[in-house]
């Protein structure tokens, strides 16, 4: 849940310049700024995008798409799969927990012996918030599973510091929130 957050300095960019999802010739940028914010992860996996992905701009609310409403605000740069398997309509998920809400950190918890996310405290918008955005869906547990225990083994051999190698691989910070919590370790910075 670590990418789901907007700077102002994008916001702006993407309001001064007049950027819209309807038109096909801004998608590039929006992408890259997207990128940007979310350091080159997928807003809803947290896995790293890299060169062969074909990372798509989502629309949180699918309902906002191509209305006035529709903005920056709305877009996330996702996998495909995270995309086209998300719910098409979010009705049923309502209400749900804006993912710009600065108490997101505490109502979204990891835990990393189920390799599940949950709510707590169990408040009604952040179980929604879970279910829409397949946080938890038996595929996605089982990569993120895999790829915890895979870092952990590395580590278990391994002469370079935990961080340093993270640093240099930045791509073996996918699911940070999940290596987070099986290290106990904050490895935000690393992701800049």
């Amino acid at each position: 849940m670590k990418f789901l957050s907007k700077s102002n300095q994008n916001i702006q960019k993407v309001t001064s310049q007049q950027l819209s999802y309807s038109k096909v010739s801004d998608r590039s940028e929006i992408k890259r700024l997207l990128s940007d914010d979310q350091k080159g992860f997928c807003a809803y996996s947290e896995c790293y995008i890299t060169e062969i992905h074909s990372p798509h701009i989502e629309h949180f609310d699918g309902r906002l798409k191509n209305t006035d409403e529709d903005n920056y605000k709305n877009w996330y740069l996702c996998l495909a799969h995270m995309n086209l398997s998300k719910p098409k309509k979010i009705d049923p998920y309502l209400p749900i927990l804006n993912p710009q809400d600065p108490d997101l950190k505490e109502h979204v918890i990891y835990d990393k012996k189920a390799h599940l996310y949950y709510s707590n405290p169990l408040i009604e918008t952040a179980i929604n918030l879970i279910k829409y955005l397949g946080m938890n869906k038996p595929e996605l547990v089982e990569i993120r599973r895999k790829h915890v225990e895979r870092i952990k083994s590395i580590f278990d051999v391994a002469d370079e510091s935990l961080k340093q190698y993270l640093k240099n691989h930045k791509q073996e910070l996918s699911y940070i929130t999940a290596l987070e919590a099986e290290f106990d370790t904050d490895f935000s910075e690393l992701s800049y």
